[in-house]
């Protein structure tokens, strides 16, 4: 979970970077712009529910959430 964790926060901080980069040369267009907002929602989600997952299993006694 931990890599999974790591691979979604590299992605998101390169677009982040790529995207301020860009933004000094010249103005992104709208409809780019709603590219990188829908990717940085989508990994912030992933982001999120990686850490409820984490929280919850780390929370839940031993032999629970089994069903046989």
């Amino acid at each position: 979970m931990s890599k999974q964790r790591q691979a979604i926060q590299s992605v998101y901080d390169e677009m982040k970077a790529g995207q301020r980069e860009k933004e000094k040369y010249y103005e992104i267009p709208r409809n780019v712009d709603f590219i990188f907002r829908n990717i940085y929602e989508q990994c912030e989600l992933q982001l999120k529910f990686l850490q409820e997952l984490k929280e919850e299993l780390l929370a839940e006694p031993q032999g629970e959430g089994k069903e046989e």
